[in-house]
């Protein structure tokens, strides 16, 4: 025990020992922690050398591991619950809980942060560290693009990249530890800021499928597909006899316009306008139809990323409706509602006729 009122105190490392039979100190197993209890009895507190403010407790603690067999950060909370007594309880308080870290021995993490050219940070990459051409560990990249590599002592690692969504792969790197745990990564002698690795984002091509309502295909249909702000077609092509095309023109991130310029015969073309974004990551976002025609039930977008080695791809299914099903047949109850509505007009037109003579006969 010792006096702390004052941090700078010249007292405050005077301690005192504690009297076996006046005070306890006992230690127990509780839920996996420990659990320290120390009664100081009457005569020892009268022995505490300080006349106001605060007094601490210093207890030393070994730990039960052997520091050269952890590979990662221990962290051990503690808190207390500091009572009072003479006849009665007089004082109790429980301490806010302060953690303790054990470190492996001369052992470091190490973090790489991933984006790639446009400056978004990725989310789900995956590494595996080696040494001496020995996978050691793996690690994937959360949501804030960082993973890390734990417990890694001084020396020089290479590092390998197995996954990374949607982008080309990075070949291998050089990570290195140095004694003081700073960490640098690169390859061939040039370091790189700030321990980011920069992946570029494959290109990406767009696979429409086009359908009639039964989910059959519809060849010659024609589609034109516009970056934002351009009057000019990035490509323009026909469905085939298995209602596809396929728009390989390599899209970056940008806003796009898909038209269809021209329906299979006996279908009506489609009265709106698609709009999709591919944002920095490659996935297709904010898709809008500008028609009413289509409900959201008539069309799909996927996002496939890696759908070959080198890009990603962009499956589009669309809807269209034939003329019959917008069109009235002859003789049907479509013919009968316009003639209704014709007999309804003509009505109106004789009692309008009907009206006006009568005035002017007033």
């Amino acid at each position: 025990l010792f006096n702390a009122t004052d941090p700078d105190a010249p007292n405050k490392d005077r301690a005192m020992t504690l009297t076996p039979g006046v005070s306890s100190f006992e230690v127990t197993e509780e839920k996996g922690r420990q659990r320290i209890t120390l009664t100081i009895g009457r005569a020892d507190v009268q022995k505490i050398y300080f006349h106001s403010g605060y007094f601490s407790l210093r207890l030393k603690v070994r730990p039960t591991l052997d520091p050269d067999t952890i590979d990662q950060r221990v962290t051990m909370t503690n808190s207390a619950v500091v009572k009072f007594f003479d006849t009665k309880e007089r004082y109790s308080k429980e301490t806010n809980e302060v953690d303790v870290h054990l470190d492996p021995l001369n052992r470091f993490p190490a973090s790489i942060t991933k984006k790639n050219q446009h400056g978004a940070l990725l989310e789900g990459t995956k590494f595996t560290l080696k040494q001496a051409g020995q996978p050691l560990q793996e690690a994937v990249t959360n949501a804030q693009g960082q993973a890390t590599f734990t417990g890694l002592r001084p020396g020089k690692y290479t590092v390998a990249e197995v996954m990374s969504p949607g982008h080309l792969l990075q070949p291998e790197f050089d990570l290195i530890v140095a004694e003081n745990g700073d960490v640098t990564i690169g390859r061939q002698g040039e370091i790189w800021d700030n321990n980011t690795v920069v992946n570029q984002l494959k290109p990406t091509e767009l696979e429409l499928l086009k359908v009639n309502k039964s989910n059959k295909p519809l060849a010659k249909a024609t589609f034109a597909l516009y970056r934002d702000g351009q009057t000019e077609p990035v490509a323009s092509d026909n469905t085939n006899d298995e209602g596809r095309l396929l728009f390989d023109h390599q899209l970056t991130p940008g806003n796009y316009r898909l038209v269809e310029t021209k329906a299979p015969e006996g279908f009506d073309k489609l009265a709106g306008v698609f709009t999709f974004k591919i944002n920095q990551t490659g996935t297709i976002v904010d898709l809008k139809y500008s028609g009413s025609d289509l409900t959201t039930d008539d069309y799909e977008f996927k996002f496939k990323p890696d759908a070959t080695d080198k890009v990603n791809r962009i499956s589009f299914t669309v809807v269209n409706h034939s003329l019959e099903s917008l069109l009235p047949k002859t003789g049907g109850n479509g013919i009968v509602l316009f003639l209704l509505m014709a007999l309804v007009a003509g009505a109106s037109g004789l009692l309008l006729a009907i009206v006006l003579k009568r005035k002017e006969a007033r």
